[in-house]
């Protein structure tokens, strides 16, 4: 495929354009820099394989979190289990 500028880039991944720049800055996408005035241009390739896996931690995450009011239930019900275990 092509190359794409921040702005293509952020919208192809459905991100702001300050997300892509974080991306870059931790070395997940790998700019070009178009002399002489240092426009990054990023793989279009890159920027969606670092987007999915980004959606794809993202959904797993999202499994594994619990609402607050189950780790309340949690806690209640380990207090009175504690409770009993003590009486």
């Amino acid at each position: 495929m092509g190359r794409v500028g921040v702005s293509q880039a952020a919208r192809l991944a459905d991100v702001s354009e300050t997300t892509i720049r974080s991306w870059e800055r931790r070395g997940w996408l790998k700019a070009e820099r178009l002399a002489p005035w240092g426009y990054a241009s990023f793989a279009v390739e890159d920027v969606a394989t670092v987007a999915a896996w980004l959606r794809q931690r993202q959904e797993e995450t999202a499994r594994l979190a619990v609402p607050p009011h189950v780790r309340r239930q949690e806690r209640e019900e380990a207090t009175r289990a504690y409770m009993d275990v003590r009486s």
